[in-house]
C-alpha cells in the first residue's frame, strides 16, 4: 500500500507542471538581435487575468558599452531607457495591468504585434529585434 501511495504521489507531482502549462493562455512574442558586439532579447506577453489582460515587455541587453543609457522603443512607441551596468548588461521591463480585451481576447488598445520592432539605441546606432509569436 505504501508503494502505491508513493507511486501515485510521484505521478501527481510529475503531471502538475504539465497541467499548469496546459492551462496557460498567455500569448507570447520574442525577438533577438546582435550587433556592435552586443546582444539583445525581447519578450512581449499578454496574460489573461480575471477577465482582463496584463501586458509585459522585457528586454535584456548584454555585452554593450558599460554604464551607458540606452533608449527603448517598441512598435514605434518610446517606452523609456535602461542603463547598462559595469559589465555591459541592462534590463528593461514594463508591466501594464488590467487592460480590457477586444473580441479576439487581445488587448483593446495599444499593443505589440507580430513583426513589430523592439529597438535599443544610443545616438544613431541601435539593435532591432523583430517580434515573432511563440507557439
Amino acid at each position: 500500500m505504501k508503494r502505491i501511495l508513493s507511486f501515485l504521489s510521484m505521478i501527481f507531482l510529475l503531471t502538475l507542471p504539465v497541467a499548469g502549462m496546459l492551462n496557460n493562455n498567455d500569448l507570447i512574442w520574442e525577438g533577438t538581435a546582435a550587433g556592435f558586439g552586443a546582444n539583445m532579447k525581447a519578450k512581449y506577453k499578454e496574460s489573461p487575468e480575471n477577465g482582463l489582460i496584463d501586458q509585459t515587455l522585457e528586454v535584456e541587453l548584454q555585452n554593450a558599452p558599460r554604464n551607458t543609457q540606452v533608449l527603448v522603443t517598441a512598435g514605434g512607441y518610446r517606452l523609456g531607457t535602461l542603463t547598462t551596468d559595469n559589465t555591459g548588461r541592462g534590463i528593461f521591463r514594463v508591466d501594464i495591468l488590467g487592460q480590457q480585451p477586444d473580441g479576439n481576447g487581445r488587448v483593446n488598445g495599444p499593443r505589440l504585434e507580430t513583426g513589430d520592432i523592439v529597438r535599443l539605441s544610443v545616438g544613431g546606432s541601435g539593435l532591432n529585434a523583430v517580434l515573432n509569436p511563440v507557439p
